[in-house]
């Protein structure tokens, strides 16, 4: 596989993982020193604030199903851009409610000892 292909399918696994709710498996794919900026909740920095935000989504979330676009993958030498759109299905846990969003995903991706790993993610609700 080339880097494009490995760097998506790095992003690729992490929302498989996600919809399985396997919180080891996504914070394998993140390097050490991980940013995930999501929208309206606090920035987490390092694999253990990550482990503690993803605890508290899935507390919060059932994600149950989602069709993904893959916008851009773009490689700059160690360093990938992938720009994903996404349409969720979601179960909100407290409220009991089934809620559909279009997500809008940004992922920097850096090679470390030549794997691809999550560096910086963030994401919002598309319009």
């Amino acid at each position: 596989m080339n880097d494009k292909e490995l760097a998506k399918e790095i992003v690729s696994n992490y929302f498989k993982y996600l919809y399985e709710t396997n919180i080891d498996a996504i914070i394998n794919l993140y390097s050490e020193n991980a940013v995930l900026m999501p929208a309206d909740l606090p920035t987490a920095t390092g694999k253990s604030e990550l482990q503690i935000a993803y605890n508290q989504t899935f507390g919060a979330i059932k994600f149950v199903s989602a069709t993904t676009d893959y916008n851009e993958v773009s490689i700059y030498g160690d360093m990938a851009i992938v720009r994903t759109a996404s349409d969720v299905n979601l179960f909100m846990i407290n409220e009991k409610q089934d809620v559909k969003s279009k997500m809008r995903e940004f992922f920097i991706l850096n090679k470390e000892n030549g794997d691809w790993k999550i560096s910086r993610y963030m994401f919002n609700r598309g319009l």
